[in-house]
This record gives structure tokens, C-alpha cells and sequence, in this order.
């Protein structure tokens, strides 16, 4: 596993966040993913995943790259980045989903 976030090549950015509101959450409403499956095969959906982890929020995207690309498990990413277990749950969840609507509004609604 990791032993740092410089391991997993993590940089801190100042991300352009035009699709959340911070009072309101969710601006834009999401479509099911297999809409967006059935466009895309998994090599591009992961370069295009990719592309779009710059522009989230820096700890989303911590939490999002250890979780679901280098596959480290919810204790190992709450110890690494000292955060708690709900902590960690609520930020990997506002990834998926910010990454979900930039896909979807990068590929269309259908």
C-alpha cells in the first residue's frame, strides 16, 4: 500500500467546481450509469475519469484515487489522510458523484 499521497502522484490544485452548489449540493441531476456505459468502453471511461480528477476538490480527489484506482481500503485511506470513517464516506461519495456529472456533461445526457 501507500505510503504517502506524493506515492500516488496526488498534487494540490485550485479545481474549477461549476457543477456543485455548496448549499444546495447537487446542481445538475445525474442520469443512470449504464446510459453512459453503453457509449463509452471501460478503457475510455477510465481516461476519461482521469481527465476529470483534476477539477475535483483536493480532498475528493485523495479520497477518490486511493479508494477506487490504487484500491486501498476505508481504514487504510482514513489513516493516510487522518480523516474520519464518515469523513471518508461522504467525500468519496461527492467524488463519484462530481465525476459522474462531468462525464455526463462532457458525453451529453443521451
Amino acid at each position: 500500500m501507500l505510503k504517502s499521497l506524493k506515492d500516488a502522484g496526488l498534487e494540490i490544485l485550485n479545481p474549477v467546481d461549476q457543477t456543485f452548489d455548496p448549499k444546495e449540493h447537487e446542481a445538475v441531476a445525474t442520469e443512470p450509469w449504464t446510459s453512459i456505459d453503453s457509449r463509452l468502453d471501460a478503457s475510455e471511461i477510465a481516461r476519461r475519469v482521469k481527465e476529470c480528477l483534476p477539477k475535483l476538490p483536493d480532498a475528493q480527489r485523495q479520497v477518490l484515487i486511493l479508494r477506487d484506482i490504487e484500491g486501498a481500503d476505508s481504514a487504510e485511506v482514513c489513516d493516510l489522510l487522518k480523516i474520519s470513517a464518515t469523513n471518508q464516506r461522504v467525500l468519496l461519495h461527492r467524488a463519484r458523484s462530481h465525476v459522474r456529472v462531468m462525464l455526463e456533461l462532457e458525453l451529453g445526457r443521451g
